[in-house]
């Protein structure tokens, strides 16, 4: 392990320090390294993406970018930490999931020459996909069905803060996700003062299985369909994983993207 000078006291900033010296004695050559010890080497990965959670977004982002470069110094190190990191950063089901500390290394790898032409064909419709609805950037529009028959719009919600949940039928995940949402202190208080509105879309085309289903959605929140099937079709929205939460201002502008619990909870309290 690489020790943070003493005149870094403050953690932001040793975090940034380690942003960029965290890989300075790690053998990229040795092939130890990402073969028989690669149990060890995933395990410096997965602490060194906690570090950097820590530093700024774009020292994060130099440091995410310089551990590729060096990876560059051995073909096995490079699809190593290529592969891992798209494991831990991109996957949905990651609980160190950030497609914002991804995007700087989709784009380093996709300018290596060390990556072939066909991944890098995969490659570019991740990146693709990453460019939609990114935090800071509005929400795409949705037109959805209610239960009554109203054909409604995202975009004619007003309401500080727009929690966005897309959910399947019947789906585990999604009711497990409701109930925890249902439970949350930070998201009860801010409904209360009506300054938080849930919308639940299903994105797919079954409306009879929708309606059957629609008890699953408390009352308090509203419950869309999707009729023009336009998420699936023209792919606005890509769910990697059902459920999905978004979370948008007031002005639709995306928040949060695609994110866990917690994180809604977080942003909610720090800006109470």
């Amino acid at each position: 392990m690489v020790t943070v000078p003493s005149l870094y006291v403050d953690p932001q900033m040793r975090a940034e320090y380690m942003a960029m010296h965290y890989w300075d004695l790690f053998d990229f050559r040795d092939t130890v390294n990402v073969g028989s010890a690669a149990t060890v080497t995933e395990q410096a990965l997965v602490n060194y993406i906690a570090i950097i959670s820590y530093a700024r977004y774009d020292v994060a982002c130099k440091g995410i970018v310089h551990l590729i470069d060096l990876a560059e110094s051995d073909s096995a190190a490079h699809a190593f930490f290529a592969v891992n990191l798209e494991r831990y950063l991109y996957e949905a089901d990651s609980p160190m999931h950030s497609d914002e500390f991804f995007m700087p290394a989709l784009e380093r790898l996709l300018a290596s020459d060390m990556v072939d032409d066909t991944r890098k064909i995969r490659l570019k419709m991740m990146w693709n996909d990453l460019q939609k609805n990114r935090p800071g950037t509005p929400a795409a529009e949705i037109h959805y069905r209610t239960a009554s028959g109203s054909r409604l719009t995202l975009s004619a919600l007003r309401s500080e803060y727009i929690l966005l949940v897309f959910h399947n039928l019947g789906c585990n995940a999604c009711i497990a996700l409701i109930d925890k949402i249902e439970n949350s202190a930070a998201i009860k208080e801010k409904q209360r003062r009506n300054r938080l509105q849930i919308l639940a879309i299903y994105p797919d085309k079954n409306l009879d299985e929708w309606e059957k289903h629609l008890h699953e959605i408390p009352s308090s929140w509203l419950s869309g369909f999707d009729y023009n099937t336009e998420i699936d079709r023209n792919e606005t929205y890509v769910l990697r994983a059902i459920p999905s939460v978004y979370l948008l201002d007031k002005n639709k502008t995306v928040i949060l993207r695609d994110a866990p619990l917690p994180a809604v909870e977080h942003y909610l309290s720090v800006n109470e």
